[in-house]
């Protein structure tokens, strides 16, 4: 925000509450806004209806971008959280919409802010197993598939591509 919405000066910078705010006394709060995205993780029992081609332990679900940012990279299921929204039922609805699949949430992963200057978000990462659904794209989506856990693409943003890192060596360093 450039200017004052209540008196249109311009906003300056205020070092001492690392704020813009204004001379009438108005604070501009740039408070981050609300993502979740979902790794939703098939295992041999549910992967057996999707016959994929190499059999894999585990699955991952992707959802390939039908708009900006990164139109056509892949990453888990995400959206914003709506007005009075809980942060598990925005996760279900947006796996939901962007892919057919209907989900249990089984933990909180990480909560990660996004490394972009010009977009202030934070990211809940969920874990969350299939429990219904037919697989198909919603249409913010040009795609979703279920990928090999070990075999599938970069996904296309970095805090999606850390969080299954880590997911990956906890779960694995377990096992």
């Amino acid at each position: 925000m450039k200017y004052c919405p209540q008196c249109a000066n311009l906003l300056v910078y205020d070092s001492k509450i690392a704020r813009n705010s204004c001379p009438c006394g108005y604070v501009h709060w740039n408070s981050p806004t609300p993502v979740v995205a979902t790794l939703v993780l098939y295992t041999k029992d549910n992967l057996l209806p999707y016959n994929l081609p190499d059999q894999p332990d585990y699955g991952l679900l992707l959802v390939q971008r039908g708009i900006e940012p990164q139109k056509s990279g892949w990453c888990f299921p995400a959206g914003y959280i709506n007005q009075y929204e809980e942060p598990t039922d925005a996760a279900k609805r947006e796996v939901r919409e962007e892919t057919g699949i209907e989900i249990e949430i089984q933990q909180i992963l990480s909560s990660r802010r996004v490394p972009n200057p010009h977009v202030n978000q934070t990211v809940t990462f969920y874990l969350a197993n299939p429990i219904g659904g037919l697989l198909q794209h919603g249409d913010d989506a040009q795609n979703a598939k279920i990928f090999s856990l070990h075999n599938h693409p970069s996904l296309c943003f970095s805090t999606h591509q850390e969080t299954l890192d880590a997911w990956k060596r906890s779960y694995f360093a377990s096992r």
